[in-house]
């Protein structure tokens, strides 16, 4: 949309948010395995915008070379030092399971076709050992850390992904490795935790 203004009535284009600029970057290279290294840390020390990352993912559905790279870059910064990437990781990867989980898919296995496109069929063993190793750390955290909050955040959002349980894919590699201990402790936490707990369930 055109904005007038200025002297004389020039005309200005509204700047792109720069979280938002980096998506489109990232969506228009040709390889995403050659992307460099210098995006990734820029993108995950800004705030998420997640309404442009769900509607750049639609547009680019296709592209699932590109979905599986960044899922699988959430899931190695996931494990960052840097608090602020570490807790953007968390927050995209979660963006990105769920807008997977809403695309059209063009087969009747929904199921099989979403797991394809977030992460390659052939990786979803490793991928999941990885994002469950980092969430139940995540779970450790005490009180209502940022990071924790994002990682029950993520654990709603692959629990409910698929609207029947049955045809959840991600659920079952998922499970794989147990973490209802710690989920048991944290659901078992006194207010506020437990009031964030419902709070995110119901809008995963």
């Amino acid at each position: 949309r055109r904005v007038h203004g200025g002297v004389l009535g020039i005309v200005t284009m509204p700047r792109v948010e720069k979280v938002v600029s980096l998506y489109q970057e990232y969506f228009k290279a040709s390889d995403p395995n050659h992307t460099d290294d210098q995006l990734w840390d820029a993108l995950f020390l800004l705030r998420l915008n997640s309404f442009a990352l769900h509607q750049l993912l639609l547009l680019h559905r296709h592209q699932k070379s590109h979905i599986n790279h960044l899922a699988l870059v959430c899931s190695r910064y996931m494990d960052s030092d840097n608090i602020t990437r570490k807790l953007h990781a968390f927050e995209t990867l979660t963006v990105v399971i769920s807008s997977v989980f809403r695309m059209p898919q063009q087969t009747a296995a929904v199921d099989i076709a979403s797991v394809h496109t977030l992460c390659g069929v052939e990786r979803v063993d490793t991928f999941f050992q990885t994002i469950t190793s980092q969430i139940k750390q995540s779970l450790c955290m005490k009180d209502t850390h940022p990071i924790l909050i994002a990682a029950l955040n993520l654990v709603f959002t692959i629990i409910v992904s698929c609207d029947n349980i049955n045809q959840n894919m991600l659920l079952e590699y998922f499970m794989m490795d147990s973490m209802a201990l710690e989920l048991i402790q944290v659901l078992n936490a006194p207010p506020p935790l437990t009031l964030i707990c419902r709070y995110l369930y119901l809008h995963a």
